[in-house]
Order: structure tokens, then sequence, then C-alpha cells
């Protein structure tokens, strides 16, 4: 398995704007109420493999994969630069055709390859990963104003904490910030090239280059 530092530097080797068309297709903030609402459904449905448990879903089935396994999840949890590599060295072409895959040989797949034990955690870490950065709400890049995806977060790294729920976001642009939430005041705090949208949804402007006005 290949280190920290290494899945890193392969964020930039990822096709432009991946991350943003990802997070941005099928209505984000439909995906991200629905992950709010039915985040024991999806988890239910993922571990699985159960298309039909996420047929009500914005956008339907594949629009809920697409938002949990974005290539920052990918880059920084796996040894994969993408989920359809990931799915590609299991020879499949969706997360659907796993549903033929034994349990214990999925498992195995996901221990070899990944940072997590079995595919259920891994599936877990996704969605309560994107259930918190739901919660915090529209984020966006303050470099390029575009939507980062979160990468990882208090409930992959410190699971169990209650004193505060953080997210560590990246963007296609090169920009990563991180959003915490401390508990139990529920004051959001931000650090890097990371903002929550304002009360309109209104998008930051992007940092001017230098010269420009």
């Amino acid at each position: 398995m290949i280190g920290r530092e290494s899945r890193r530097d392969r964020r930039t080797q990822l096709s432009p704007n991946r991350t943003a068309a990802v997070t941005s297709e099928a209505d984000p903030t439909g995906l991200a109420d629905y992950l709010r609402r039915q985040a024991g459904a999806v988890e239910a449905a993922l571990v699985d493999r159960d298309r039909a448990g996420l047929a009500d879903a914005p956008g339907g089935p594949d629009a809920v994969v697409e938002h949990l396994f974005t290539d920052a999840f990918l880059v920084e949890h796996t040894d994969f630069p993408t989920f359809e590599a990931f799915l590609g060295h299991a020879g499949a072409d969706s997360v659907w055709a796993l549903s033929r895959w034994i349990d214990w040989v999925l498992d195995w797949h996901v221990l070899g390859n990944t940072r997590f034990w079995s595919w259920e955690w891994m599936v877990n870490a996704a969605v309560e990963l994107a259930a918190d950065a739901a919660a915090v709400g529209p984020v966006r890049c303050r470099a390029c104003g575009a939507r980062p995806a979160p990468e990882t977060g208090s409930s992959v790294e410190e699971p169990g904490r209650v004193d505060e729920t953080w997210i560590r976001f990246a963007c296609d642009c090169g920009a990563t910030g991180r959003l915490s939430v401390a508990r139990p005041d529920g004051e959001v705090r931000a650090a890097g090239d990371v903002t929550v949208a304002g009360a309109n949804g209104a998008l930051p402007r992007p940092v001017p280059e230098d010269g420009e006005d």
C-alpha cells in the first residue's frame, strides 16, 4: 500500500475539474440533504450492493456513488486515483456488479488496497464523511469558487470524538482547507482555502490574480 504523501502527489495527476464535476452533478444540494436524512439506508444499500435501495435518490443510485466516492476520498484512503480504478482492479465496471462477489472476497480486495479492513467499513467512512460535510453546508473553494470534495475528517480519523467535528477538503485547483464544528455551541471554523457559502448560496468571488482588479 502506498504512503500518504504519494497519494497527495497523485492528486495533481487527476483529470482537470474531475472532483468538481463529481460533486456538482445531479444537484449536490439535493444529494447532501438526502444523505443527511437517509444515511443509514444509503449505507445499507451500498454494503449490500443493492441498487434498488437507492432508487429514490436524487439523480439515481449512480449519483450517490459518485457523490460519496470522489477522487479526493480515493486518493487519500486507497491505492487508486479514482473509484473507477478501484472497481477495474476488481474486474467490475460498477459497484452493483460487485453484488456477485462473496463478501469475504470483496473484503479481501478492500483490505489489500485501502486503509480499511472491509467493504462495510469503507462504505461507512464515505457515508459519514459526506454526511458531516453536508451538515456544515455548501462549501466553496476560496481560490477558484468551485466545490471542493471532502477527503477525510474526524469521523474517519478520530471516530467517537464528541468535542469537535472536522472535515478536510481538496479542490481540483490544488487548494485545500479544513472546516470544523465545535460542540456543543456549533460554531463553524474555517482554515485554509475553503469557506461555507452564504445564506443565499452564492459562491465567493475567486481570489484575483496579481495585477487583476
